[in-house]
């Protein structure tokens, strides 16, 4: 499980300032350069004339909610029907997503 393996993420950077390699939740060596490839794409997708400042901060933001999102997610599969509620509502995206794909072509 993810979750389980980034619990552990601390013990990543202990190792790193010891001098041993950096290695990202996944276990892939060196996430440095990932997260600046990353990065520089969402650079690159700001448009021109626009305030890097705000274009930032909605990346914060989104990010923000997206964790709470998740939390909240995790919140509701500890009931016994929020089990239930999730997988309607996997359901209804799973049929939006069908409806979509199917519009388009």
């Amino acid at each position: 499980m993810q979750s389980r393996i980034c619990e552990l993420s601390h013990l990543n950077q202990a190792n790193f300032e010891l001098g041993q390699k950096r290695r990202d939740c996944a276990g892939n060596q060196d996430p440095r350069a990932a997260e600046l490839f990353d990065a520089y794409a969402h650079g690159t997708e700001l448009p021109d004339g626009e305030s890097a400042l705000l274009y930032s901060f909605g990346f914060v933001l989104a990010t923000g909610l997206l964790h709470l999102v998740g939390i909240a997610i995790g919140l509701i599969h500890r009931w016994s029907r929020g089990k239930g509620a999730l997988r309607l509502a996997g359901s209804a995206v799973s049929a939006a997503g069908v409806f979509f794909i199917w519009s388009a072509v």
